[in-house]
């Protein structure tokens, strides 16, 4: 159910034109099916950050631009879920 709203989350982002292609999926999943322990990835398709991430990126910058990242965290606290930790990494392809 997570992933499902993570997913509308994203489309939203998609809809405001902020990338052009955006998908959801469970990468891991938690010890007995629990969302705890799960990695969740996004992956977005030419994100109108990209340039700027991977400028920031290639300086090993600490700040990041990335606001699905930001907007998923805070969506996933305020469901009760903690986040752990979170990456993320601008490619060409």
């Amino acid at each position: 159910k997570i992933v499902a709203s993570l997913q509308q989350m994203v489309n939203l982002f998609l809809i405001n034109g902020f990338a052009y292609d955006g998908k959801v999926g469970l990468k891991k999943e938690g010890k007995n099916g629990l969302l705890q322990g799960s990695q969740i990835e996004i992956v977005l398709s030419s994100p109108a950050t990209l340039w700027s991430g991977q400028a920031l990126q290639l300086k090993k910058a600490q700040a990041r631009n990335n606001f699905v990242a930001k907007t998923a965290k805070v969506f996933l606290e305020r469901a009760g879920v903690p986040v752990a930790s979170s990456t993320q990494k601008y490619t060409s392809t």
